[in-house]
């Protein structure tokens, strides 16, 4: 068996891979009736797909190491290719090849006895293998290696602190000349006692920087859960506590670069944000509000014009934290707004929503590209 559910009863264990097995042996059927190019290389990362020999002998390791009863460790690859058989046989039947009989059959002579509490209820929710995707994978950072290593390239801590990701898990992913650099940039990492400088030596680049830095905080606050700290059964998290959060999060970002951020900063026609600066010629203010406020849309069409024109920046953006779905739909239009502003005020005014809701469906249960949650335009 793979190391699923360690923690759970043997038997809840023995009933998924039960399924798992049904599953993988049903790909495999699938793929002796087809050429090695139309099935089983499909299921593997590019660079692994041109190795028949390799990919041929994985998949019989993997298959007989969910039959046997030893406990063998599930790596990366792994479930990279396990998540991929899942969803070739679920979107390859027509009815996505259903696994009800299956559970009832295997478990009507099981007593709830030999099961931990809530397991029993699980193994029911099983349809299809999809449904086996959403309970066998925490997680799908192994999709998306090729992501986490360009934003490891540009701050190693955002990865390894913030998005919870231990690129040396996913080594097996990357393609030979990517691990060499990645192994090349870890020792790096690890030696040098030189500070890290982030490229800002234009004002172009230091506007990329603080965009690639929100850009950064949307996506671990929608798409990593950080959406659970602000707003949970114990509330919604007030405009202050937001601040000490983003605050707590550009630390870490910034950490290595000559990046100044400040907090609070007082200009005269009232307390902005935040100031960001690097030196005298390339400073930039951001204002945070909640969707929340009955007047977030004056915070972008006035409050932050204001702070930008008296303290003569050429830069500023505007974040909304929306605690509702309803809320990030509604403020769509400030997009157009802020480019309104930019040109009214010869500024550059950036407007960013960041869905705080916590709406987005799980990997397992999205059919539609739009459901992803992803977008160019946040």
């Amino acid at each position: 068996m793979l190391d699923l559910y360690a923690d759970s009863s043997k038997s809840f264990r023995y009933a998924l891979h039960h399924l798992l097995d049904i599953v993988v042996e049903h790909f495999m059927e699938v793929g002796s009736n087809l050429s090695y190019e139309e099935i089983y290389a499909s299921v593997f990362p590019l660079h692994k797909q041109e190795d028949e020999e390799y990919a041929m002998g994985f998949l019989k390791s993997l298959q007989r190491e969910i039959r046997d009863d030893y406990s063998h460790r599930l790596t990366s690859m792994k479930e990279y290719v396990l998540y991929n058989i899942l969803l070739f046989v679920y979107e390859g039947s027509e009815d996505g090849f259903l696994l009800n009989d299956e559970i009832t059959n295997y478990i009507k002579y099981c007593p709830n006895v030999m099961f931990f509490e809530d397991e029993f209820d699980v193994l029911y929710t099983i349809k299809t293998p999809n449904d086996l995707i959403g309970i066998c994978f925490d997680d799908l950072d192994f999709l998306e290696v090729h992501k986490y290593f360009e934003a490891y390239k540009k701050n190693p801590y955002i990865v390894n602190n913030l998005y919870n990701v231990d690129l040396d898990y996913h080594t097996e992913l990357m393609p030979n000349d990517i691990l060499t650099e990645y192994n090349e940039l870890k020792d790096y990492m690890q030696t040098s006692t030189e500070p890290k400088v982030f490229p800002a030596d234009t004002e172009e680049s230091f506007y990329n920087l603080i965009n690639e830095l929100v850009a950064n905080f949307n996506h671990y606050i929608v798409h990593k859960k950080g959406h659970t700290l602000i707003n949970n059964k114990l509330g919604e998290y007030g405009e202050k506590e937001v601040q000490v959060l983003f605050d707590l999060f550009t630390s870490t970002y910034l950490k290595d670069t000559e990046l100044v951020i400040t907090r609070e900063v007082d200009t005269g026609r009232g307390t902005v944000d935040f100031y960001i600066s690097k030196g005298k010629n390339m400073r930039g203010l951001i204002e945070i509000k909640l969707g929340s406020h009955n007047r977030f849309a004056h915070g972008l069409k006035y409050q932050l014009p204001v702070y930008l024109l008296t303290e003569n920046i050429k830069c500023g953006f505007f974040i909304l934290i929306c605690y509702s779905e309803e809320i990030y739909q509604h403020s769509n239009y400030l997009h157009v707004e802020a480019k309104k502003l930019s040109k009214e005020h010869q500024r550059k005014i950036y407007f960013k929503r960041i869905n705080a809701s916590g709406s987005l469906a799980t990997a397992s249960n999205i059919n539609s590209e739009a459901g992803m949650g992803f977008s160019n335009k946040q």
